[in-house]
Parts: C-alpha cells; structure tokens; sequence
C-alpha cells in the first residue's frame, strides 16, 4: 500500500460532522488490494494510528471496517 497522504482540512472536518452527528453515507473507497468498495455506513470514529488517518465504520448489517481516509474517493451524506 502507499503512503499515507495527508487529506485536505475541510474533507477532515467534513467526515468528524459526519461522526458527530452520525450521519448515515453512501461512501466509496479502494481496498488494500486496491478494489472499489462501495458502501452505505455511519462513520463512527476518526481516529491516528502509525502517522495514518482512519474512519471506523458501521456498516447497514451492523459489521465495523476501518478505512484509511486517503484512500476514500467519495463520500456523501444519505437523506433519511
């Protein structure tokens, strides 16, 4: 996998409002193997580890994935 690259500020304070207010998201990212993913979730928490960003999601059939933030290609809130 690639370095991790650093994501824009506003994206980052976008995905915390999103946790904050957990926000149901239709989310697309690429896996380690560099797969599209495309998910609905509810981003639970953002959080560092090894000098990487990282989102814990919750997933509609209640199971958790983490994803690496620079490797997310888009993420939008879902109307209830």
């Amino acid at each position: 996998m690639k370095p991790y690259q650093s994501i824009p500020c506003e994206l980052h304070s976008q995905y915390e409002l999103f946790a904050m207010h957990k926000t149901r998201c239709a989310i697309e990212y690429t896996d380690k193997q560099n797969h599209k993913i495309k998910t609905e979730a509810i981003i639970e928490d953002i959080y560092v580890r090894n000098h990487a960003e990282y989102c814990r999601i919750i997933e509609q059939n209640k199971q958790t994935s983490e994803i690496r933030l620079d490797r997310i290609l888009s993420c939008f809130p879902l109307m209830a």
